[in-house]
């Protein structure tokens, strides 16, 4: 019985600094992500526009100018 009376204080102590660890993660992590907004001018139908697009790119050419802008202007060995 003594036991289990010495380990209960042990074990309280251990459960309160893991949930102190916990929220201190939690808290810094809403610091970094939530606690401000990116832009001041940015309004809810430019979020939405955002996330969602407003059109899908249809052409595969139009899918690489927007990720390399370059990639129109790549002259390929036909036409030097």
């Amino acid at each position: 019985m003594s036991l289990a009376v010495t380990h209960k204080p042990r074990l309280r102590r251990e459960i309160v600094v893991t949930l102190l660890v916990k929220f201190a993660v939690i808290y810094a992590l809403w610091y970094l992500f939530f606690s401000e907004p990116v832009d001041e001018n940015l309004e809810a139908p430019q979020v939405g526009d955002t996330l969602f697009g407003s059109a899908p790119v249809t052409s595969p050419s139009a899918a690489n100018s927007v990720i390399n802008p370059d990639f129109n202007s790549v002259k390929t060995p036909k036409e030097k």
